[in-house]
């Protein structure tokens, strides 16, 4: 907390970010959604901008504002953030916040498992699997789950929700 607070009256987007996580989960001091956004603005990175998504998919300020969210999580994907690269290919496999365009959503999900991201690789692993707008390939479908650690056999049980 110390570190965190000296940081952002340092001007730091790091501390700015490390303080907005502080109050986000009430770590250390008490939980303020209200702060959280406003360290999150002043730390202005597409890590503080994936969690403004999150915060504004959640609607942990009240209702929920999908358009809001898919906005900050395309800004921080387009800034090269993996996890925000998977969320927002999220929102437009879904339609959630934007127009569904699971072409787009395709492309999102394969930079963001290019990049690292495991859940990339576990949504691709999906829609292989189930034929979920491409061709059903258990080939591709295993070429992705191995690098996110997901068996096969345990995400053919799980249910879709497109």
């Amino acid at each position: 907390l110390k570190y965190s607070r000296q940081a952002a009256e340092g001007g730091e987007p790091e501390g700015y970010y490390q303080l907005a996580l502080l109050y986000l989960y009430g770590d250390g001091v008490e939980q303020s959604y209200p702060e959280a956004v406003r360290y999150l603005e002043l730390a202005n990175t597409p890590s503080a901008w994936n969690a403004l998504g999150v915060i504004a998919q959640q609607g942990y300020r009240g209702e929920a504002d999908l358009a809001a969210a898919a906005e900050w999580y395309r800004r921080a994907a387009e800034a090269g953030l993996p996890v925000a690269q998977c969320n927002y290919a999220a929102c437009l496999f879904s339609g959630s916040g934007v127009a569904a365009d699971r072409g787009a959503a395709m492309e999102w999900f394969e930079k963001a498992w290019r990049n690292g991201d495991s859940t990339a690789g576990e949504w691709l692993g999906m829609i292989y699997l189930k034929g979920l707008g491409v061709p059903v390939d258990r080939g591709k479908a295993q070429e992705y789950l191995q690098c996110s650690g997901t068996e096969l056999e345990e995400l053919a049980r799980r249910p879709v929700n497109n």
